[in-house]
Parts: C-alpha cells; structure tokens; sequence
C-alpha cells in the first residue's frame, strides 16, 4: 500500500485494524489505520504498580527534534477524559530542558534502521 505523505492529514481517519502478529516481536500486537501504524505491548509491573501500555508510532520525534533538540527526552500525557484539554485537535508534551537527563524508562540503547522491514521503512 503506497501513499503519498503529503496527504497524509487530508486521507480520512478510518479506525484501527487488528494486523497479523510480527513473529520477531509475538508480544506486541499491531494495529494499522489509514495513517498509521501502531505498535501495542501490555507490561506486567514488578514493583505493584500499575501495569503499562507501550505504543510506538512515529511523527512527533520529529517535531521533539527540530524544536527542543535531539538529545532531550519527554513525556506525552494521554490524560484521562476528566483531565482532557483539547481545544484544537492538539497534544501536550512535557520535555526536560537537559540534554543529559534520562528517564528511568524507555530504551536503553538506540537501535535505527533503514532497511524495509515486513512492509514498513523508515523514512530518510
């Protein structure tokens, strides 16, 4: 399935698919609409905490990027309805300003490709 992404944000949404399971990656489970592709893994806590949902897609490291730079890392809250604010289709995002800064989450080592994997490539 070949777009053109430049009209991505002008394609209709349509809702999410269930996807056949990456055999590299069994636990995840993939979801694709007509704009993106999402990565899905439930984890289990080890410190009676909360469980967590992890979702990878991609557009918005970008933005993190060119604006606030590449080596800062954030958070995007996903916050419950009651909490919501949403006045023009926009997301929030809370980046720690230095560099050295590492969440006590997330990956610990960078890992990028541009080869085509199972029909998904990564853009240059």
């Amino acid at each position: 399935m070949k777009r053109n992404t430049h009209d991505l944000l002008s394609t209709p949404w349509t809702p999410f698919v269930w996807c056949e399971k990456d055999p590299r990656d069994p636990e995840s489970e993939i979801y694709r609409n007509s704009r993106y592709q999402v990565h899905l893994r439930r984890l289990k806590a080890s410190d009676g905490g909360p469980d967590l949902i992890y979702l990878s897609y991609r557009d918005k490291m970008r933005i993190k990027n060119e604006l606030i730079g590449p080596e800062c890392e954030g958070v995007e809250l996903l916050p419950a309805r009651s909490r919501e604010v949403d006045t023009s289709n926009h997301f929030h995002a809370w980046i720690i300003d230095d560099s050295t800064f590492r969440f006590p989450f997330g990956f610990t080592q960078r890992l990028v490709t541009e080869a085509a994997l199972y029909g998904a490539r990564q853009e240059p």
